[in-house]
């Protein structure tokens, strides 16, 4: 994929996880119906899964509009850390990479700082 090709596709599935994270947003609350207990838990395990979807959408959609800054700064493949150029095979495979596959490796590594 070229630049554009990254930017259009960056873009769409940046707005498709909008789009799963605002209905997601809108389930309703079922907290208060009087139901038996398998009710209750199937509901618990249901908003525990709908809350995990969301993080990961988020942090997917933290991480396009992140590449999608870098693409409109004109700095697409560099890697963030280093300024080599990432793998073609990487960004192929996974169009939202900032990093090189060493200096994500060892960003993954590092400990994160408190409170983040």
């Amino acid at each position: 994929m070229d630049h554009t090709e990254v930017l259009r596709w960056l873009e769409a599935r940046s707005d498709e996880l909008r789009a799963e994270i605002a209905a997601a947003q809108r389930l309703p609350d079922r907290s208060h119906e009087v139901g038996d207990f398998k009710d209750e838990a199937t509901d618990s395990l249901a908003s525990t899964v709908s809350g995990a979807e969301v993080e990961r959408d988020l942090a997917e959609l933290r991480d396009n509009e992140h590449t999608l800054a870098i693409i409109r700064q004109g700095r697409y493949g560099l890697c963030e850390d280093c300024a080599e150029p990432i793998e073609a095979a990487r960004l192929q495979a996974r169009p939202a990479s900032t990093r090189c596959l060493a200096c994500q490796e060892a960003a993954e590594r590092r400990p994160q700082a408190a409170g983040s």
